[in-house]
């Protein structure tokens, strides 16, 4: 008869974790002893059961309740270890003689305790903690926030908010509250459930008292509810809570030392750089008894999960075995939490592939090199797996390869086996396949090992397609790094500028957003994203932008520029002129912005001031032609035609492309001109005599022939003088032109748009 089949299951509040998650886990503990030992803090290990006398009467009357009794069994009453704090405390009095104080150990072990499990809360989980022994100063207590922060930031938690406060607090609230013993421990209790409740449900708790089987009830007396309410309107003010609580608690015998102690506390982690990652938090108690002074917390400001870590310090821990105080202070890592939320967030800390390399299987014949191949790369240091199955189509072996996420496959086929070659599947990388000397894969999977070094691989080649002027090829490499890393700002910064280049402004835009999401304060990426904004004519988002690092920031040239040009595009060209004299005032050499300058003074009708403008940019720059184009053109609209001339045969000495591409805008611009005012005017011989040179200039001789009859039947007079300047080479057929025709003069004082727009 078969056995009853057993149905597998787990005890509740408990796991187990598969390769991924066991990797993830792994990953994050590495990070942070990395964190603790950098800070010098030394390893420590102690068993999983501890007496159970050890254990009980160090935490509080509800927490005792929590803590995960063993069955007897030699007659030795014992338990899983609740917390790594108190078996710290246990080694310092049991090696007292071989330990030196201070002492800075690090734990990372797993816990226990007999509680209800939930979201983020098992009854196995590890702890990690850090805690200093043997220190009483406030630089122990400051130097333990530091490690704090750093480890959350080195799992890829930045935002968590180190909330402080001092024990010695809470017990002046309840002096001032009239609560002692029991009393005084309920009201700490109920303090501790702020967070869950709310302060109305605080005052509720607390008013209603607390029910005790055969004990007498715990009934708080009418003074205590004002104290408390007072105590959480002060908390809900961090920057003036700290104030408020010391008048509350005057009078009190540690009200004083606590908020003068969390003053000195607050200033020492200031000086240390931590001001942005704590908080005071005046109602902050934590739950266990054997707190003795400051006390920490670590919150989500949108984690929804309770606290992900806390600490503080117990100086009277280590007594309870010694039977002298011995200061010590901790913190202890929420880690589970933490990855629960680095879950949520996907942002899980990179682990580890289960190999370095999978060597693929080309056929029966080559099988055996493959698993030679795959012991050259052991011994050279690399984890080398090799397809276990049939030899089958590679694209099955590379997709085997890509579920285990393993960054490279290397090939040997007979073409790679006659050359000595090897042929690696980049997998992180668009699949690129690249060749490489047998003798030189391990040196390259090492030199490219590491996702930044891949990252670096792909930035490289996106540059170089980039330069080659390849967009779509450039534009894939980034998008392969944002899909391997979509933290990474350097590829998005990348595909912003492949984007802009196929004049996709508004995916530019957003490209250059999602770079500043990752470094808000890369300056290339403000500017990029502002110019696509502008480009995109999204003129009000541009605006936001620019103003918002302007405040940050004022003395950016480039920034004031672009601000300009908002101004410039929408006709604003007093805000303009403001916005680029900014930026001069920042950066007086500036060519760009002397011009963006002179643009505005013209607009605005201020030829003097725009020609002192545009004297100051040639000077800057002698041999740019925009420059005394710029020049020329506002001398012809002040009539001072000889220095025009000479403005002008400068621009076409410094730059003659330019130059002719100035002139056909010109004569395009007159072109355009001389039919409007046809069309007022029909018989206008000027404007009639302005189109034909236009024409002529332009290279369109046939339409300028058929339009010098229409000149002849008006007035044959001038068809002498049109055939005259037709046959003028050189320096003087603008200033011909500008110096009497109609159209000309108008187009003299509107100004010309593209040249005189050199930003």
């Amino acid at each position: 008869m078969a056995e009853r089949k057993i149905e597998p299951r787990l005890v509740r509040g408990m796991r187990d974790f598969m390769p991924a998650e066991a990797r993830r886990r792994n990953a994050a503990m590495a990070a942070l002893r990395e964190v603790f030992e950098g800070f010098g803090f030394e390893p420590l290990d102690t068993p999983a059961v501890e007496p159970l006398d050890v254990l009980m009467g160090k935490y509080s009357e509800e927490t005792d309740k929590l803590v995960f009794k063993l069955a007897k069994g030699d007659g030795d009453d014992s338990a899983l270890r609740y917390d790594l704090t108190v078996p710290l405390s246990r080694v310092v009095a049991m090696h007292a003689s071989e330990i030196a104080l201070p002492w800075k150990r690090y734990h990372i072990a797993p816990v226990w305790r007999a509680e209800k499990p939930q979201r983020g809360r098992f009854r196995e989980f590890l702890q990690c903690d850090v805690d200093t022994v043997g220190a009483p100063a406030p630089v122990a207590d400051a130097e333990i926030l530091a490690v704090a922060a750093a480890g959350y930031r080195k799992i890829g938690l930045p935002d968590v908010i180190l909330l402080v406060n001092d024990r010695r607090l809470a017990g002046a609230v309840c002096e001032k509250a009239g609560a002692q013993g029991a009393a005084a421990a309920f009201l700490i209790r109920t303090l501790d459930k702020v967070d869950k409740v709310g302060a109305p449900g605080v005052e509720e708790i607390l008013r209603k008292g607390e029910e005790r089987e055969g004990r007498d009830a715990i009934r708080l007396g009418p003074e205590a509810i004002p104290v408390v309410r007072d105590l959480l309107a002060a908390r809900a003010d961090p920057a003036g809570s700290l104030a408020a609580a010391e008048k509350l608690l005057s009078g009190t015998s540690s009200g004083a030392a606590a908020v003068q102690g969390l003053r000195a506390l607050l200033q020492l982690c200031e000086q240390a750089g931590l001001g942005g990652a704590l908080r005071p938090d005046v109602a902050l108690v934590r739950g266990a008894d054997y707190y003795t002074g400051p006390i920490f917390e670590a919150v989500l400001p949108k984690g929804g999960i309770g606290s992900v870590g806390g600490g503080g310090r117990y100086d009277g821990l280590v007594g309870s075995f010694l039977g002298r105080d011995v200061p010590a202070v901790g913190f202890s890592f929420g880690l589970e939490r933490v990855l629960v939320i680095l879950g949520e967030r996907e942002k899980e800390a990179a682990a580890p592939a289960p190999a370095d390399v999978m060597v693929a299987v080309f056929s029966h014949d080559l099988a055996g090199d493959a698993l030679r191949l795959a012991g050259e790369l052991r011994a050279a240091g690399l984890r080398a797996d090799v397809w276990p199955g049939e030899p089958s189509r590679l694209k099955k072996q590379y997709e085997h390869a890509d579920r285990r996420k393993i960054p490279y496959v290397a090939l040997v086929g007979p073409e790679e086996w006659q050359s000595h070659t090897v042929s690696l599947k980049l997998m992180g990388a668009g699949e690129r396949l690249i060749r490489v000397p047998r003798d030189g894969v391990a040196a390259f999977v090492h030199a490219y090992s590491t996702v930044e070094a891949r990252e670096d691989l792909l930035m490289k080649t996106g540059v170089v397609l980039a330069k080659r002027g390849e967009s779509a090829r450039a534009l894939r490499a980034f998008d392969a790094i944002i899909k391997a890393n979509p933290e990474s700002a350097s590829a998005w910064k990348g595909k912003a500028t492949m984007l802009m280049r196929d004049q996709d402004f508004g995916g530019a835009a957003d490209a250059y957003a999602r770079a500043l999401q990752i470094k808000p304060d890369d300056a290339l990426a403000i500017r990029g994203r502002a110019t696509c904004l502008i480009r995109a004519q999204r003129h009000d988002d541009a605006l936001q932008v620019l103003k918002s690092e302007l405040e940050k920031n004022p003395s950016t040239a480039e920034n004031w520029l672009l601000l300009g040009l908002i101004h410039k595009d929408r006709g604003a060209w007093a805000e303009a002129l403001g916005a680029f004299e900014n930026a001069i005032q920042h950066s007086p050499a500036d060519f760009t912005a002397w011009t963006a300058r002179g643009t505005a003074l013209f607009r605005l009708g201020r030829m003097g001031e725009a020609l002192s403008t545009f004297e100051k940019s040639t000077s800057l720059r002698p041999a740019t032609a925009a420059g005394w184009i710029n020049k020329g053109y506002v001398l012809y609209a002040l009539d001072r035609i000889p220095e025009a001339r000479e403005a002008l045969q400068r621009a076409r000495s410094a730059d003659p492309r330019e130059f002719a591409a100035f002139r056909e805008y010109l004569w395009s611009r007159v072109e355009e001109l001389s039919r409007a005012e046809l069309k007022a005017k029909p018989n206008n011989v000027q404007s009639w005599r302005n189109l034909v040179l236009a024409l002529q200039r332009l290279g369109r001789g046939a339409e300028a022939a058929a339009q010098m009859e229409r000149v002849k039947e008006l007035d044959p007079s001038q068809v002498a003088a049109l055939s005259a300047l037709e046959r003028i080479e050189g320096e003087d057929e603008l200033p011909e032109l500008l110096s009497h025709g109609n159209a000309a003069r108008v187009l003299a004082t509107e100004g010309a748009n593209s040249a005189l727009a050199g930003v």
